[in-house]
């Protein structure tokens, strides 16, 4: 993901608000302190359409996460996705009604849940923490484990600030009902083409989830050509496999992570 000046601003609000409130390490950062700190209030209901909802008052927002959501990463990551709006867009004089769409339109341009996600990423797994987290380690599901549990995140966050931060190749796809919304692919990969909008490929571990055969728990091996057949390079590694991993991230939709064996 390209870095803007928006996001870069994002990334800063949340490091000065790490810093008022004196952060040293993920077990130090209370949500729901930091949203009261920041002239929030912060409610839990059932909500009919949204998994969080900010609604801006005269002096204070309310934040309301939705109570049907019992995975505390994910309860998580709404909080301080909606505390980003609280903090940045503030101004607008909008309310904003947040679902597992928004949340996961990380390379969404020109909105605010960019910014919002960026925010949040950053709050939970500030980069200079997360960088010396990861240092001269390979993608595994150990450190896949020990990294979502040390910051508290789901594990698509986990590999979302990955693929900014990683010191090795990995390549991003989210999909929507079987077609592909985004793509997010190192410089580093050795292929680098995934076309946008095409059908998941057949001969992957992602399109057999969506076929209802169960979520693989660690990474299974996937030839190059399956995810890559349209990159013009393909032909000089059409015998290498990948890495392939997957994760439901709402209803119909799977972000799948591959990497070099």
């Amino acid at each position: 993901m390209k870095e803007t000046l928006k996001t870069r601003i994002a990334k800063k609000k949340a490091r000065d608000l790490l810093f008022q409130v004196g952060y040293e390490r993920p077990d130090d950062l209370d949500l729901d302190e930091l949203i009261w700190f920041s002239d929030g209030v912060l409610k839990e209901s059932k909500l009919d359409n949204s998994l969080g909802r900010i609604v801006f008052g005269d002096k204070r927002a309310t934040i309301t996460v939705n109570s049907i959501v019992s995975y505390q990463p994910k309860a998580r990551f709404i909080k301080a996705h909606e505390l980003g709006h609280l903090l940045l867009h503030k101004e607008l004089s909008r309310n904003f009604f947040d679902t597992d769409k928004t949340l996961n339109e990380w390379l969404a341009r020109g909105n605010q849940e960019l910014e919002a996600n960026t925010f949040a990423s950053e709050l939970l797994m500030p980069s200079d923490v997360f960088k010396s987290v990861i240092a001269n380690r390979k993608i595994d599901n150990t450190l896949i484990e020990e990294c979502s549990n040390f910051f508290g995140v789901s594990k698509t966050a986990f590999f979302l600030k990955y693929v900014e931060f990683g010191e090795y190749p990995i390549a991003l796809v989210y999909s929507e009902k079987g077609n592909i919304r985004w793509v997010n692919i190192t410089e580093d990969f050795v292929l680098n083409y995934i076309r946008v909008g095409s059908r998941i490929p057949y001969n992957t571990v992602t399109m057999d989830v969506l076929k209802g055969e169960a979520i693989p728990n660690k990474p299974e091996i996937v030839d190059a050509i399956s995810w890559f057949s349209d990159d013009f390079e393909v032909t000089k590694y059409k015998n290498w496999k990948f890495k392939e991993l997957c994760f439901v991230t709402g209803p119909g939709s799977i972000l799948t992570c591959i990497w070099e064996r």
